[in-house]
């Protein structure tokens, strides 16, 4: 009997050191359909990651930046390409068209080298923004859950840009984006 409750109770303690952590940065519900909405977000440096549950659906948004002012929108026929670690290659759609957003950033470079008065050095950068929301199955979010980002690739403005998630400091957006596909997949 003693063996019986000392294996019950290691078995219960571990299920609970090793259950999922879930912060929700959203969870409310619609007050028109009645359905529960979830948000979970992860941002690192200029890009952010978000999984979202509505009911039964499922979706993602990323918002991230471009260098330089592109003026070209995403369509619903663009789309953006992730690849996760088990070779695994999404094609992700945007729910509707993308308008972008441009701003210029300024910086202080400290002190020209050439100039002997301590002239600081403003560079201006100009940079686009764009959020685009996907629509995606419940088997892509379980997926994500189990297997890490890998790539994402980026083509609709004549230029494919890459995110590499092998590499700082996107590396340490993978575990996280896993850890918030368990969390959505969790909610009843």
């Amino acid at each position: 009997m003693k063996l019986i409750t000392t294996l019950l109770l290691v078995v219960i303690s571990t299920q609970l050191l090793s259950a999922q952590k879930c912060k929700y940065t959203t969870n409310k519900k619609d007050p028109f359909t009645g359905e529960q909405i979830v948000t979970v977000v992860h941002t690192n440096r200029g890009w952010t990651w978000a999984s979202i549950r509505q009911g039964e659906k499922f979706l993602i948004e990323m918002t991230f930046l471009h260098a330089g002012d592109i003026q070209k929108p995403m369509t619903v026929n663009d789309s953006v390409l992730v690849k996760l670690a088990d070779g695994s290659v999404f094609h992700f759609r945007p729910m509707a068209d993308v308008q972008p957003v441009s701003q210029s950033k300024s910086y202080t470079s400290g002190t020209s080298i050439t100039s002997r008065s301590g002239t600081a050095v403003t560079t201006t950068m100009e940079l686009t923004s764009f959020s685009p929301r996907f629509i995606v199955d419940k088997s892509v979010v379980e997926k994500m859950s189990q297997s890490g980002l890998v790539a994402i690739r980026l083509d609709f403005t004549g230029k494919p840009v890459d995110f590499d998630f092998q590499v700082k400091p996107l590396i340490k957006s993978v575990e996280p984006i896993m850890n918030q596909s368990k969390c959505i997949l969790t909610i009843q």
